[in-house]
């Protein structure tokens, strides 16, 4: 059985998702919109699916820790909408 990869986006100000290798016993739960928990350096962030089956990533793959949700949410989607947008617009300067 070949590994699968997902882009999680988390919140920090990344270019681009990480993705991250999902285990067999988290496929049915890492779907995109899904909450996941990730290692990211020493600690342990929330970040959501944005995409599954993605390429892996060019340096070796970390595992999806747990995804506590059993399906995707709209609502998590929309919540890093949400942010993703007011992090961009904090950035102007408003006058």
């Amino acid at each position: 059985m070949t590994d699968r990869y997902a882009q999680v986006a988390l919140p920090l100000p990344l270019a681009e998702p990480y993705r991250y290798r999902i285990p067999a016993t988290l496929a049915d739960r890492a779907l995109p919109g899904a909450r996941v928990v990730v290692p990211v350096r020493r600690e342990e962030l929330i970040g959501i699916v944005t995409a599954v089956d993605v390429p892996p990533p060019p340096a070796a793959a970390r595992d999806i820790l747990a995804a506590p949700e059993r399906r995707g949410g709209a609502a998590a989607r929309r919540c890093w909408r949400w942010r993703h947008g007011r992090r961009a617009t904090t950035a102007r300067r408003r006058g």
